[in-house]
This record gives structure tokens, sequence and C-alpha cells, in this order.
């Protein structure tokens, strides 16, 4: 995955975009962005369920839906407070960011693509590094850059731009599928 990633950044240096190293987000961002995204998204999908379906409408639910909104139902106030503080502080910070650079650019994933029978076991390593950026309202996009060594399986290339910059996101990966 890591070769097919790297193959897609000199595929863009060649078409001359500058590839620049940074410190952020880190790990830490991205470890607290899925928590608290994973924790929002459930809380705010179950009023939503509830206004759907009604209470009772839980015993249609998969067991792996009902138990996630049996969780949310648990969520104390200042956690959901929380993540949205975090949320806010994240915003501004990748805002700022974004403000010096043209996009983000980042594998899809972390793993090579399970697959498909296994994929809800990946379901979450698979949308690590995608979970950010819905979380706090960025504009993101994700095409495949080339096949994970070996395996024959997609490997993705993911750009994130600040809001509004979506054309960014267009040519660059217009760019990517032109060059690969």
């Amino acid at each position: 995955m890591l070769a097919a990633f790297t193959a897609a950044l000199d595929a863009l240096r060649k078409l001359g975009v500058e590839i620049v190293e940074i410190d952020e987000p880190n790990r830490a961002d991205f470890e607290l962005s899925n928590a608290a995204g994973l924790l929002v998204s459930r809380c705010e999908a179950v009023p939503f369920q509830n206004g759907l379906l009604g209470r009772a409408g839980e015993r249609s639910y998969r067991p792996d839906v009902r138990e996630q909104v049996a969780a949310a139902g648990e969520v104390r106030a200042v956690d959901y407070l929380e993540a949205q503080r975090f949320r806010g502080e994240l915003v501004e910070r990748m805002a700022k960011l974004l403000g010096s650079l043209d996009a983000l650019v980042m594998p899809t994933s972390r793993v090579v693509a399970p697959p498909s029978e296994l994929g809800d076991d990946y379901l979450l390593v698979l949308s690590q590094n995608c979970i950010p950026w819905s979380f706090i309202g960025f504009p993101a996009v994700s095409v495949p850059c080339g096949l994970a060594g070996g395996t024959g399986l997609p490997a993705g290339i993911e750009f994130v731009a600040a809001p509004f910059d979506d054309g960014v996101l267009v040519a660059l990966v217009s760019a990517v599928e032109a060059s690969l």
C-alpha cells in the first residue's frame, strides 16, 4: 500500500505539484477525531432514529446498530460537549493549516483493503484516515492509486482541502487519475 501511495506522490511531483511533509494533523488528532466522531455521530443518530422509527423501532435494528444506539444512550452530556469542543479546536487548527497549503494528502486507509467478506471486521480501521474530515466538515476525496504489493487489492490516496476548496480536490484527483 505504501508503495502505491509513494508512486502516486511521485506522479504528482512529476506534474509539478510540490509535496511538503508537515507535523500536523498528528496521530493524536486522528485518534481523538475518530473517538469523538463516533461519539458525536452515535449520539446525534439516536434522536433521528427515534423520530423515524420510534423507540420501539430498536427491535428492527441489526444487533450491531442496536448496540451502538444503546451505547449512545449512556454517553454523558459532558463527554458529548467535550467532543464538540475538540471539534471546534480542530476546525480552527486545520483551517489555519490549509490557509498555507492547497491540500493535505495521505493514504485513504492505513491497511490494505481486506477481502469483501471481511469488510465489516475492518470498518473502523479502514475509515481512520477519513473520519476526521467528516467530523469537522472539510471536503475530502479518495481515488485509487494502484494495487497494494502482491495482493492485487486497491490502494487509495486521499486529499483534504479547506471548506469551499473543492476545485483543488478535483484538480488533484484528475491529475492522479490521468498520470496513473
